[in-house]
């Protein structure tokens, strides 16, 4: 089983950072990930990093 914990932060309007835990099992990733998101003004585009810096995703 394979359990892994959450933590949005947020600045007063959206989420800026997602750090994701493992709490029980294992797998290959890393025990903790973190991804960052920047979005623009307008809230309809959002770019997400890794703790690098490198562009993961983008929507």
């Amino acid at each position: 089983m394979l359990e892994r914990q959450a933590l949005h932060i947020m600045d007063d309007k959206r989420c800026v950072a997602l750090i994701e835990t493992r709490t029980q099992g294992s797998d290959p990733s890393p025990a903790q990930l973190v991804r960052y998101q920047l979005g623009h003004h307008l809230g309809s585009a959002t770019l997400e990093l890794d703790a690098t810096g490198q562009v993961i995703s983008y929507e």
